[in-house]
């Protein structure tokens, strides 16, 4: 009798501990919807890693928390209820659905809430309600281009499993600015070819006999020796002919 007891004790004690190891397995943390939370984004140049300052950035809320086994968003009681928006938590927030709700809110004249980036290249925004929020770069520093929307998650679950209520938050890789020259540094221009020279109208010129340098007169005076002599021959010849006839 007393070894059953035993066993019947050990065997409500494993019961015991296997029931507080599940409870504590199934436990979930309940976000608590009174709370507020916090988003810094800090801008940095996507080529340095250096932080840029100046601009202004844009934040609007997309949508309100709606706890069903976690949370989902609802945009029912936002600017953008016309939205069609469906995303529940740990929902991958796209490059994309951030670009189609940064041109819904353009196309709109939606205005969300302007923060100034300072000379950290830090913006802050404090004590913001619970759920989903666009940020939206207007006017980028000087000399740089503005970043591309980004969708964050207020509150967001940590690697531990539990809720994070203050959002740090950077624009991912290649979304980032980059460094523009303010001036185009003046480019020396290449000297342009001259143009050929263009042929001349009318009869082409005669070509010249080229200069070598020799003499030309003693030709000249020779030919005309020549030519009296024939000249000669020719009259002592008709003389001799008259004579032989007469």
């Amino acid at each position: 009798m007393k070894q059953f007891k035993q066993i019947l004790i050990s065997m409500l004690l494993v019961l015991m501990v296997s029931a507080l190891a599940l409870s504590s397995a199934l436990a979930v943390e309940i976000i608590d919807l009174e709370r507020t939370g916090e988003l810094s984004v800090t801008i940095k140049s996507s080529k340095t890693g250096e932080t840029v300052s100046g601009g202004t950035l844009e934040l609007f809320k997309v949508a309100d928390i709606k706890i069903d086994n976690g949370y989902a968003f609802d945009n029912g009681t936002t600017d953008f209820a016309g939205f069609d928006l469906a995303i529940e938590e740990d929902a991958d927030l796209t490059a994309d659905l951030a670009e189609a709700l940064a041109q819904y809110a353009e196309k709109r004249g939606l205005t969300g809430t302007e923060l100034t980036v300072g000379d950290d290249g830090l913006a802050v925004a404090p004590d913001l309600s619970l759920g989903l929020y666009l940020v939206v770069q207007r006017e980028a520093a000087d000399g740089y281009s503005v970043i591309n929307p980004f969708l964050v998650s207020i509150p967001q679950r940590g690697e531990d499993g539990s809720y994070v209520y203050t959002i740090d938050a950077t624009p991912k890789p290649g979304t980032t600015v980059d460094q523009i020259p303010s001036e185009t540094p003046d480019q020396p221009q290449p000297e342009k070819p001259a143009k050929p020279g263009l042929p001349q109208q009318g009869k082409p010129s005669e070509p010249k006999l080229p200069q070598t340098g020799q003499l030309w007169w003693p030709a000249v005076v020779l030919s005309g020796f020549g030519t009296v002599c024939v000249f000669i021959g020719l009259t002592l010849r008709k003389q001799s002919e008259r004579a032989y006839r007469s």
